[in-house]
């Protein structure tokens, strides 16, 4: 009896961990994270990494670095939904010399869903300042810290403590 009511505390733990500790992680400081949702599922692929792995469980990305100038895209297309968390990433990017360059249309976090679409992110612990990016004297718009696209459903969680700064020109989540 004492056997078995163990095995079935055990069992029910097991079952009451959150879903995240099973998560599929990715390590942004390898390289910059992709991932792409259809109907036949979630994709991610990363650069120097990961090629097309199919997810079977939620997608976590994080970093093992202190900064890291890698990106996130998280794409959705018709009748799909994305999930991903991003969790104590701190993204860098600036032009301390302050030289024009254009930055417009590219940010650290792009997710793009389209119509029929939806999108869930969740931001824990994040980082990202751009601020340094772009030069507003000189018509060179920055680039984004976050960056939402697209006509479909995406819900921006926020946990803990996070900060996003843009470039000049543009919004800290546009």
């Amino acid at each position: 009896t004492k056997r078995f009511v163990s095995t079935l505390l055990a069992l029910l733990l097991i079952c009451s961990l959150p879903l995240s500790a099973f998560a599929e992680e990715y390590d942004l400081s390898v390289g910059s994270v992709t991932v792409n949702a259809s109907e036949s599922g979630q994709t991610v692929s990363q650069v120097n990494g990961v090629q097309n792995h199919t997810e079977t469980t939620p997608t976590v990305i994080t970093q093992s670095t202190a900064t890291t100038t890698n990106t996130v895209t998280i794409t959705a297309t018709e009748n799909a939904t994305a999930n991903v968390t991003i969790q104590d990433v701190n993204i860098a990017n600036s032009d301390p010399s302050g030289s024009p360059q254009d930055h417009s249309g590219q940010a650290a976090v792009t997710i793009d869903v389209v119509d029929n679409a939806s999108a869930n992110v969740t931001l824990d612990g994040v980082n990202i300042d751009v601020s340094g990016t772009g030069n507003i004297r000189k018509y060179a718009p920055g680039e984004a810290a976050v960056q939402i696209t697209g006509n479909g459903d995406v819900t921006l969680e926020l946990d803990g403590t996070n900060t996003v700064q843009s470039g000049s020109g543009r919004a800290g989540v546009e």
